[in-house]
Order: C-alpha cells, then structure tokens, then sequence
C-alpha cells in the first residue's frame, strides 16, 4: 500500500527550497498545448534542414556525372564512392551540429533529444564514409589494374591529402567503435570522452583530401568554397556555443566552491559561491556540466542535476559518490574555481501544457531535477511526488520535499524499500494518483524505472506528448 498521507508544511528559513510562492496565484485549469507544438516544429525544421541539406549534396553530385561515370563497373564504383563520401560527411556534420548547444534548439528540443539523434545520425555517416574508402579502393584498383591493398597504398603514395585523410577515417572508426552501446558500456565516461572527441580531427583530416582530391569540386570553384564554408559554419557553431558561452558564464559568475558536505547514504552535495547566479538562465529540472579547476579534473566536464537553484547568489548540486571522478569531487577544497557549461535540458515545466497538474516521479538521485521543478510550482498547482529509493538511509531532501509539496497543495510518497516492495505499475500508479490521466508525467532515474514508469502511465492513458523522461545513463 502506498501511504496517501500528505505531508505537513515545514519552515526551511534561508534554506535553498525557501523560494517565495507567488500570492495568491492559482495553477491555471485552461490548458496550453504550446510546449508541444513548439517541439514538434523544431523537430520538423531539424528534419526537413537534414533533408534539404542532403538533396543539395546529391544534387551537386549529379553535376559531376557523365556518360563516362557509369562506362564499366569500376567507373561506377568511383562515383558511387564520391556519392558515399558526400552524404556521409554531411551525415557527420549534422549529427555534430546537434550537440553544438545551439541555445534556441536545445532549449526546446533537449539536450537529451538532440543526443539521441545525434547517435543515431552519426552512425550512418560512418558507415557511408566506410563504403566510400572501399568502393574508391575498388574502383580506382579496377580502373588501374590494382587489386584491393596495393591500390590503398597506392593511394597513400601517390595521392597528397591521402594520408591524413586514412587518419581521419581510423580516427573515426575508434571513435565509432566506442561509442557502440556494447562496447561504451566497458569504457570509463572519461575514456570515451576523450575518444569521442575525435570525430572533430577525423571530420578536420579529411577535409584536404575532399577539397583536392573529390571530383565534385574539380573545376568547381564556387561549389569548393561552399563546401568549406558549411565546415567552417558548423566549427563557428562549436566554438560559439560549447567554448565561447561557458566560457562567458564562467567568467561573468565566478563560480568556486563553497563547501561539500554529506547528504544522504551514498550521495554529497557540492554547494557554490558565484556573483550574479540570479541571471543565469536556469529553470528547474535542469543540469550544467561542471569543470572543477583542479589538477587531475579540469580537463573534463561532468553534466550534474542542479538540487537548489540559486539562492543568495549560491547553487547547490546534489551528486552521487559512485566513481571516481566524484570521490575527487568530495575532497575538492573550498574556494575552487569551477568552470559551467549549461544550463542545459527541457526537461522543465516549459515543456508541459501549462495549467495542468504534474505527476513527478523520482528513483535515487534522479530526485534532484525533481526537486528543482518543485520549486517553480505555484500554489494550488497540486503536485504528486512519488519517490523510490533503496533504504531509508538514502533518502534526500526529506524535509525540503515535504514542505515544498504541502505548501503547493500536493502528495508526497517516499518508497523506501527493494523493488519487489515498491513495484512501479498502472494499479498502484491508479491508486497514488486517482487524477493521473489529466496529468503531466515527469520521471528522472535509471533507464528501469523509466521503463516502468512509461508502461504503466501508458496504461493508465497518459498520452505520449505528456510524458518527459530524463535518464541517468551517459
């Protein structure tokens, strides 16, 4: 049974949940299905830029073409290969463009929605640009009489940009290869970072070899200095938004360390001092990669869930002590510089019809977002909160959560136990929530309980456009 029991209002003082509840405000009953016609014309223009974009490839591709282009079958492979090439890069330039943190698109498309497409484009371009250098291999062998590894280095000897362009192409398949969720399971997060990065080289090494070698841009000067120019669009896009932006913030909010303290059973919280915290864009259910400036951590940037959004120009994020990265964390002294980038994520009550009621439900530290959102919440906006955790000793924000729920009119569960105590389906979800059809559905844990939260909420007839997950996975 899940205790229905509403939890009492508490006084939290100058504690970060002391947000003031706008007087006498009501959550609206007109509801706005915005939020979601926004994102589904984002995810339109992003489709129909990548459809538009790859026409335009093949369409300059077909201006290279000639009778000769398909005279014997190695001629055919060249061309096809040229095809290949093109496209893929293109594939590639878009997938990197996606996670470029163009502001306006990640704001309301999410970061997590961008990454997802972004692994699922990526792939195809590698496997394009994998058949370009076997079809060009092929073709140019059979044209010259060559069989398949002295034609490859053949290549390597005879044509200028070759080499760096075999470097580009191994570069890109190492990156590939751990990327592949089988094999990045295997990998530290930091590993795969590192690795992950050089498809940025791989994409840069080939472009020589495009440029000189690639028969769609001999002769054709305009069409060269276009190709270039989308290259150095989608580089401009990267250092704007992924170096240029964190770096503003950085500097413009002088974040450093203010103290690390326990929270919970297996999680601490890193709380920061900065300067004009108020101006950071940030909404409740957000994250910020956070880069701590000391030696063995600056290199890297970590995406953390904010737990208190700023008060008294201080923000706390709440992190889970698994790892290594955040057992460094934990004896970062105070007064430590950390760099941000973000905020980051639409998983926020932007995204939701407005005026509607939400169900939020939380699974180990994926309270923090949750938490967050609480906070932006009026009066009478009646939240449901249903939060999982292992045991009782590793329960967060008890107190916090009580208060911020009964304040707002709202139920908080605490399910404090093993799964097979505490299951996550439609009956028990029908009994927490007698209203949940109506509802907004928030969930934030492991790729489980997400899992299980959809089932049972599609169960119980929530429709799709009004569930938001976010997961705790890399």
């Amino acid at each position: 049974m899940i205790d229905m029991t509403m939890s009492p209002a508490r006084d939290l003082g100058a504690h970060p949940s002391a947000r003031q509840i706008p007087a006498g405000q009501e959550w609206n009953d007109a509801y706005d299905d915005g939020p979601v016609r926004r994102r589904r014309k984002a995810a339109d223009a992003v489709v129909w830029a990548g459809a538009i974009a790859v026409g335009v490839v093949v369409g300059l591709w077909t201006l290279t073409l000639s009778s000769a282009s398909w005279a014997s079958p190695a001629a055919l492979a060249v061309a096809i290969a040229d095809l290949s090439g093109l496209v893929g890069v293109a594939l590639l330039l878009g997938s990197v463009l996606l996670v470029s943190r163009i502001t306006a698109l990640e704001r309301v498309v999410g970061l997590d929605k961008l990454t997802a497409w972004h692994r699922k484009l990526a792939p195809y371009g590698a496997y394009l640009i994998t058949v370009h250098v076997v079809l060009s291999i092929i073709g140019y062998g059979g044209q010259g009489g060559k069989s398949f590894l002295p034609q490859a280095w053949q290549f390597v000897t005879g044509w200028q940009s070759m080499l760096p362009a075999y470097g580009g192409f191994f570069l890109l398949i190492g990156a590939g290869i751990t990327s592949w969720r089988y094999a990045r399971r295997r990998f530290t997060y930091e590993t795969w970072w590192v690795v992950h990065l050089y498809t940025y080289l791989a994409i840069g090494l080939s472009l020589l070899h495009q440029i000189n070698d690639g028969t769609s841009f001999a002769g054709h000067t305009l069409v060269r200095y276009g190709w270039i120019g989308v290259h150095l669009a989608v580089l401009a896009a990267i250092l704007l938004w992924r170096v240029g932006l964190p770096i503003y913030r950085s500097v413009r909010h002088d974040l450093r360390v203010e103290s690390v303290q326990r929270e919970a059973a297996g999680s601490f919280s890193l709380v920061l001092r900065g300067r004009r915290l108020s101006q950071l864009p940030l909404q409740g259910g957000q994250f910020i990669h956070l880069r701590i400036g000391r030696r063995g951590l600056w290199w890297q940037a970590h995406p953390y869930s904010v737990s208190g959004l700023p008060w008294n120009d201080r923000m706390r994020f709440t992190i889970s002590d698994s790892g290594d990265y955040a057992r460094e964390i934990m004896r970062t002294a105070p007064g430590t510089r950390v760099l941000i980038e973000g905020p980051y994520g639409a998983f926020t009550t932007a995204s939701a019809q407005a005026g509607r009621p939400l169900l939020l439900v939380a699974g180990g530290v994926g309270v923090t977002p949750i938490r967050t959102i609480l906070d932006e919440l009026p009066a009478g906006s009646r939240p449901v909160v249903i939060y999982r955790s292992p045991d009782q000793a590793e329960v967060m924000f008890r107190e916090e959560l009580e208060a911020l729920v009964a304040a707002r009119g709202g139920v908080l569960h605490v399910l404090a136990g093993r799964r097979d105590q505490y299951p996550i389906d439609a009956p028990r979800l029908y009994q927490a929530v007698p209203d949940i059809r109506d509802r907004e559905v928030f969930v934030c844990g492991n790729d489980s309980l997400v899992a299980a939260v959809r089932r049972a909420v599609t169960q119980c007839g929530v429709p799709g456009e009004r569930f938001h997950a976010e997961e705790f996975a890399w």
